[in-house]
């Protein structure tokens, strides 16, 4: 029979034996993290570096993932916005408070797979007088235009709700299926569509925006809202907005 000493002797033997397997393997793995990120730093550092490319040179089929040599690398691509088409991505920091960043899809005309989409981010804009409402959205360029975009994979998809053409993430899917939403050509589908786009171009309220009448719209460039206390404004309204209104009521 071990006696105590001995056994006492032993059990701290042991306990330091483990101490020391166990700081080796946490020590090893802390290494690890440290090189991989410093690898991903330079990879990075790099990609910011780099001269733009073709953007069918690092993505050659749409819909595939995005590799991870590929992150923050510039590429040209030439197409056209679909302007009809903006989101708005919430809740994203500007200067320090809340804003929206603009996504527009880029449908590719050369550069790319022709007909293939590139969603976008354009910038940001603040919100609205209240800190909820959206401040007016400048239009895109129209027709063909040559851009040159920092590419990035998207992000999981939110499950968090948002108001309409808004999303909480840059998914893919949950964009694609909010351009969805409004692209029908029956009555309520032009009605929604041209909603949205004044509400976009002019950062009008809901409020405004249902009680505008035909006549207010005064002519291609400028809309007339009436706020609370039947105050109104003249704001700009741009072509997109004022065609989906046209539409609408045609």
């Amino acid at each position: 029979m071990m006696k105590p000493h001995v056994r006492r002797a032993v059990s701290l033997l042991l306990l330091a034996l483990a101490l020391g397997v166990t700081c080796t393997f946490l020590g090893r793995w802390q290494w690890n993290r440290h090189v991989a990120r410093d690898a991903q730093i330079r990879l990075i550092e790099d990609n910011y570096s780099a001269e733009p490319v073709p953007l069918s040179a690092l993505v050659a089929t749409p819909g595939v993932a995005l590799p991870d040599d590929a992150m923050w690398r510039q590429v040209t691509v030439t197409g056209r916005y679909e302007a009809n088409s903006t989101v708005l991505l919430r809740n994203r920091p500007i200067g320090g408070m809340a804003g929206y960043h603009v996504l527009v899809p880029l449908v590719v005309a050369d550069g790319g797979e022709a007909g293939a989409v590139l969603v976008v981010d354009r910038g940001s804009v603040p919100t609205g007088e209240n800190g909820s409402e959206v401040a007016a959205v400048p239009a895109p360029p129209a027709g063909t235009v040559t851009v040159t975009v920092r590419l990035r994979s998207e992000e999981a998809p939110s499950p968090r709700s948002a108001p309409p053409h808004q999303v909480q993430a840059i998914s893919v899917d949950q964009v694609s299926a909010l351009l969805a939403a409004t692209d029908g050509d029956d009555i309520a589908s032009l009605r929604d569509k041209a909603l949205l786009e004044l509400m976009y171009a002019t950062g009008a309220r809901v409020s405004e925006a249902v009680g505008l009448n035909v006549d207010d719209v005064i002519d291609a460039d400028v809309v007339r809202l009436t706020g609370k206390g039947s105050k109104q404004r003249i704001v700009p309204l741009g072509k997109a907005a004022h065609d989906a209104i046209r539409e609408a009521v045609a």
